[in-house]
Parts: C-alpha cells; sequence; structure tokens
C-alpha cells in the first residue's frame, strides 16, 4: 500500500532519523515507499535474506529474532514506534543477521535503499543518529551477554522487566503492553515454564502486579533484581 506526504504522519515526529531532511526531501522519500500493515507474530525480515530497503515501525512493535540450527529463536531486542532496522545494508548490502518479526498488529515504513542515493553522503545529523542507534545497540548487545553469563534466570528476568518499563508518574514502573512468558523465555534463553515460574514468584512477592488486559507494574523501590 503506497501512500502520500499528505495521508502521513509527522515524519520529524514520528521518525527522529528523518527529523533533518527538508521537506522537499521528505516528499521524495514518501514518494519512493510504502507502508505496509503486520500481524502480531507476521515475519518483516528473514534472517540471512538481502534486502534493498531501510524499515521504520510507524506502530507497534517488533522482535529483533535470530535462529539456531535447531530452528530454536531468540529475541534479541524489541523495536518500538519512531526505530528503524535494516540500516546495515544501507552500508554493506550484506544479508540481514537476524530476523524482525511483529510483536503486535504494526505498521512499517518501508524505504527502498536507492532514495537514500540523492543524499550521499548523508547529512551530518542523519550519519550521527544512525551512529548512535548502532552503539545503543552494540551495548544493549554486551548488557545481554552479561546478563546471560553472570546472572540467574530471576535476575535475567528482571533485567528484561525493567529494561520495558517506564515511569507511571506515580512512583511505581509500568509496562503497557502485554509481554507472554514464551517471549520472555526467548529474550533470556529460558523455558516458559521456568519464567511463569520466576513471574509466580514475583507476584507472590508483592514486587509485580499483572492487569487483566496483561499490562503490569513494578512495585516502586524494588531493587535492580527486584
Amino acid at each position: 500500500m503506497t501512500t502520500t506526504l499528505a495521508e502521513t504522519p509527522d515524519l520529524r515526529r514520528c521518525l527522529p532519523l528523518l527529523a533533518s531532511l527538508t521537506d522537499d526531501e521528505l516528499a521524495a522519500v514518501w514518494a519512493k515507499s510504502a507502508v505496509q500493515p503486520y500481524a502480531r507474530r507476521e515475519q518483516i525480515v528473514a534472517q540471512g535474506t538481502v534486502t534493498d530497503a531501510m524499515y521504520f515501525v510507524l506502530s507497534g512493535s517488533a522482535h529483533v529474532v535470530m535462529h539456531d540450527v535447531q530452528a530454536r529463536q531468540t529475541i534479541i531486542a524489541t523495536l518500538q514506534a519512531g526505530d528503524y532496522f535494516g540500516e546495515m545494508s544501507l552500508i554493506d548490502g550484506a544479508p540481514h543477521a537476524a530476523g524482525v518479526v511483529a510483536a503486535m498488529p504494526s505498521e512499517i515504513l518501508v524505504v527502498e535503499n536507492a532514495v537514500f542515493a540523492p543524499f550521499l553522503p548523508l547529512p551530518q545529523a542523519v550519519a550521527g543518529h544512525l551512529m548512535r542507534t548502532l552503539v545503543r545497540r552494540l551495548r544493549h548487545a554486551d548488557q545481554n551477554i552479561e546478563s546471560l553469563a553472570l546472572l540467574d534466570v530471576q535476575g535475567r528476568v528482571a533485567r528484561v522487566l525493567l529494561d520495558f518499563a517506564v515511569d507511571d508518574g506515580h512512583g511505581d514502573l509500568r509496562i503497557g503492553d502485554r509481554i507472554s512468558t514464551t517471549d520472555l523465555g526467548k529474550m533470556i534463553g529460558a523455558t516458559r515454564e521456568t519464567v511463569a515460574r520466576v513471574m509466580r514468584d514475583f507476584q507472590e512477592k508483592g514486587l509485580i502486579r499483572i492487569e487483566p488486559n496483561g499490562a503490569m507494574s513494578i512495585r516502586a523501590g524494588a531493587s535492580p533484581g527486584l
């Protein structure tokens, strides 16, 4: 489904990477782009494939995933609205090291790499944003490695929950979107059953509260290990 600039949300607000582009440059991007809807768990990009586009999350969220030789899936990151992926192909054209699947119903803006050709070399603001994103993702990867090496399952679950949580304005932390025990297990390298036991333990201790809609509150003052 293609779209026009007039039919789109404010790009500069929704997609920080493009904030420094002029109106004419934004119009050029949208003229050769497409907005694609994805259902929950639908594959957006497959691991090992080569694409010639960058992808921007307009709404919803997406999991960055990797599969081992036994097809077991690990979630290595979660992308929210405003995030993007596929930027590596803009640089080296190599196959995707990881796949991406929709974590919930989502809309993805697909921008062909050729659209960026007139802007090369990239404006300093865009190049700087790309560099900061790459560094942030490297730091996140380092934290995941540290968690797997040094933390027990309870500690790994706690770290993921705290990473997703935001201040609710009343002193507690809150996760608005439901995170399944299956997905949590894929994020920390544990089974769904193990994660479920840890979550029950956190609830019994009053550290977390899960609402009927799946939203979660984390008690004020909970330690990094809950």
